[in-house]
C-alpha cells in the first residue's frame, strides 16, 4: 500500500527521490566543470589511507543524503484522507509503521548503489573501503528515518488538497533534516575526537557502526512504543 501511494502520485516521487540522489550530483558537478576531478582520483588512487578516508567520505554523504530524505518525515501526512482506511485496517499499528520505515529505507538502498557506484566510476575507490563506506551510509539512514516518522506521527498534516502541500509544503520534513544533520554531526565530531586520539581508520569505522546502531535500536523502540499509542489519535 505504501509503495503505490508513493510511485503513483508524480509529486511525491519526483520531491520523494530528488534529495536522495540531488547532493552527489552537486559535489561532482563543480569537480567536473573545474577539471580537479582527475588530482582528486590520482590521489585517491594506489594509496590505502586516502581510500580508507574516501569511504568515510561515502559514508557522511549517505547520512546526509539520509538527512534531507522527505519520504519517512511524510509518510502519515502523505495518506491525506487516506489515513482513516490505515486507522480501521485490521493491522496493528506496528506492522503499519514498520512497512513505512521499510519502504523508506528501500529508496535509500536504491540511492547507496548510485553513490557507490559514482565512487567506483569517477574516484576508483574499491575493495572494503567502497564497502564499509555503502553500508555506513545505510546504517546512519535507518536511525534518521525513524526520527523522520515520529516527527510526522507527532504533527500529521493530513487535511491537504494538493499533494504538493503533503511534501514540499511540509515543515516537518525540514525540522526532520535538522535533527538529522545535528545526529550526523555529533557522530562526525565524536569520530573526529577519536581520531585525533588514536589515529586509527578502522576503530573510527566501528566507532560509527556502533554510534548509529546504537541510536537505531533505541528509535526502534522509541517509534513503534510511541507509535501504538499515538496512532488511534492521527485524526483527532
Amino acid at each position: 500500500r505504501e509503495a503505490p501511494l508513493f510511485w503513483r502520485t508524480p509529486i511525491f516521487a519526483l520531491n520523494g527521490t530528488i534529495n536522495l540522489f540531488l547532493l552527489p550530483l552537486i559535489i561532482l558537478f563543480p569537480l567536473l566543470v573545474q577539471g580537479e576531478l582527475n588530482q582528486l582520483t590520482a590521489l585517491f588512487a594506489g594509496q590505502t589511507n586516502f581510500q580508507w578516508l574516501a569511504g568515510l567520505i561515502l559514508a557522511a554523504i549517505g547520512a546526509v543524503a539520509a538527512a534531507m530524505n522527505q519520504v519517512p518525515s511524510t509518510a502519515i501526512s502523505r495518506e491525506g484522507p487516506l489515513l482513516f482506511w490505515g486507522l480501521v485496517l485490521p493491522l496493528p499499528p506496528r506492522t503499519q509503521l514498520l512497512a513505512k520505515l521499510t519502504f523508506s529505507l528501500s529508496l535509500q538502498c536504491l540511492a547507496a548503489v548510485v553513490w557507490a557506484a559514482v565512487a567506483r566510476l569517477f574516484f576508483h575507490l574499491t575493495g572494503l573501503p567502497l564497502l564499509a563506506g555503502t553500508a555506513l551510509g545505510l546504517l546512519a539512514a535507518w536511525p534518521l528515518a525513524e526520527v523522520g516518522l515520529m516527527i510526522d506521527l507527532t504533527w500529521p498534516r493530513t487535511q491537504w488538497t494538493d499533494p504538493q502541500k503533503a511534501m514540499k509544503g511540509n515543515f516537518n520534513g525540514l525540522l526532520a533534516g535538522l535533527v538529522g544533520w545535528l545526529l550526523v554531526a555529533l557522530g562526525g565530531f565524536i569520530l573526529w575526537l577519536l581520531y585525533r586520539a588514536v589515529g586509527s581508520f578502522t576503530l573510527l569505522y566501528l566507532a560509527a557502526a556502533v554510534y548509529f546502531t546504537a541510536l537505531g535500536v533505541v528509535f526502534d523502540r522509541l517509534l513503534l512504543a510511541y507509535g501504538t499509542k499515538r496512532w488511534p489519535h492521527l485524526l483527532s
